[in-house]
């Protein structure tokens, strides 16, 4: 008797357990539906990887990498993924979708599209910063660990003595620490048949892409930030010019830009 009451219980906790699980799915499901509802959708054409064009209302949503669309105002929305998309515009800025490597598409804004350069952003999402982590050499890691509406990203700091909120010790490696940084944007430049990250927007005081004091970069920062994209030294001290002339900050796309049409089209 005693081994059939404990099965039983376990049947039950069991069918406890799945039916959590579905609540916990259709609570979910009900979620996006209504975040989906209150997207700001706008009338745009959408070009898609088939060739055909269509006049749709869209709403982006960079970080879940999806492109809401209704054929008409009232319908229920549906979703684009980034792989069956080539264009579009919304909120007044051009979009495309591009591989961040083999297999992986997602939405850049375009800030300039020319025959030499292309200036590209987004906004952060699950998958673009595991790839960054991926491709990095073991500079950077994923170190998402909860559903947040922040995408983080760590690295490995032998420079950081102490502890705060930021800062973890690490005890596989002696002496270091892994800090921990939120990524608010994404900026590519494609240039010179090179497309590579470029720069990632924190709120990192110690960004390490950038001098480590939140300055606008000077004039050796900034070259270092373009010697990995252009071997020209001439082009380069062109372009150190036209930013000390106009004191851009080159980590801001739009200044980016400037300073590369003192030297591409």
């Amino acid at each position: 008797m005693q081994a059939i009451k404990i099965r039983c219980c376990t049947v039950n906790l069991r069918f406890v357990k799945n039916t959590i699980l579905l609540i916990f799915a259709a609570l979910l499901f009900n979620l996006i539906v209504k975040a989906q509802e209150k997207l700001p959708f706008e009338k745009q054409k959408v070009v898609l990887t088939d060739g055909t064009e269509k006049l749709l209302w869209i709403s982006l949503d960079e970080k879940a990498d999806l492109l809401h669309y209704k054929p008409d105002e009232n319908s229920k929305p549906e979703n684009y993924n980034p792989s069956d998309v080539v264009s579009f515009e919304y909120a007044n800025q051009q979009y495309y979708s591009l591989p961040m490597r083999d297999g992986y598409f997602t939405f850049f804004k375009v800030y300039h599209e020319g025959q030499e350069y292309a200036v590209l952003e987004k906004s952060p999402s699950y998958k673009a910063l595991r790839v960054i982590a991926e491709e990095s050499n073991g500079e950077y890691s994923f170190c998402q660990n909860s559903i947040n509406d922040k995408f983080y990203l760590c690295y490995r700091d032998s420079n950081t003595f102490g502890s705060g909120s930021r800062t973890v010790y690490n005890q596989a490696f002696y002496g270091s620490y892994i800090r921990k940084f939120v990524v608010d944007k994404i900026v590519y430049l494609a240039i010179e048949g090179k497309l590579k990250l470029f720069y990632l927007e924190t709120d990192e005081r110690l960004n390490p892409f950038d001098n480590g004091t939140g300055a606008r970069p000077g004039r050796y920062k900034t070259e270092e930030m373009l010697s990995k994209f252009i071997e020209d030294e001439q082009k380069i001290k062109t372009i150190q010019k036209k930013v000390k002339k106009n004191k851009l900050d080159i980590r801001f796309p739009p200044h980016l830009v400037i300073a590369l049409e003192s030297v591409y089209h």
